[in-house]
């Protein structure tokens, strides 16, 4: 399925979306929604290629770690088919995947943030793209941490949500957590 396709430079989008209030939105609440940050033409393309991935076999079955003192359990969420940049195999997809391929080597994001967001405590100094497939039936995440340090360093995610016929009547609860991980729940019904 080689790709003659050439993918666009993205960060025109991030140039456009993150904007100053954006910025201050994401600082006062914790997350920030930006709709529609690379149209529908784009987000098809991106769909193309984990659907590619997904018929190939190169995508698996999520694992959550479970961290309780020195103890760490991994689950199995059988409904979420999942593939990222740290992977071995994502270099066997590099030509089959322009779209995702270049969106996982654009620093733009990153960059831009820090440059709009000087007071971040923590630097944005890598990046990487994890792309899922969540199948329905219970094919979701009820709670999920990113940045756990013991396990990883990520400090922010951006998700990009490329569901067909999506609006939001059909969303169910985003709860935001708060950063110092007290347990409490900010739900923030169809956002």
């Amino acid at each position: 399925m080689t790709r003659s396709l050439v993918p666009i430079d993205y960060s025109s989008f991030y140039l456009k979306s993150l904007t100053e209030n954006t910025c201050k939105s994401f600082l006062r609440n914790g997350f920030v929604v930006i709709p529609s940050i690379f149209g529908p033409k784009i987000c098809e393309e991106f769909r193309k290629e984990i659907f590619y991935m997904r018929d190939k076999g190169y995508m698996y079955r999520n694992t959550t770690q479970l961290v309780k003192g020195d103890q760490t359990r991994k689950i199995e969420k059988g409904k979420i088919l999942e593939f990222d940049t740290v992977h071995p195999k994502w270099k066997e997809v590099d030509n089959e995947i322009p779209f995702l391929q270049k969106l996982a080597k654009d620093t733009t994001l990153g960059t831009y943030l820090s440059v709009l967001m000087p007071s971040l405590p923590f630097p944005l100094s890598a990046q990487t793209l994890k792309v899922q497939i969540n199948t329905g039936n219970g094919g979701c995440f009820p709670l999920h941490y990113d940045s756990d340090s013991s396990l990883d360093t990520r400090t922010i995610t951006a998700i990009l949500y490329l569901n067909q016929n999506w609006s939001s009547t059909t969303a169910d609860v985003y709860a935001d957590v708060d950063a110092d991980n007290s347990g409490s729940l900010n739900k923030n019904k169809n956002k």
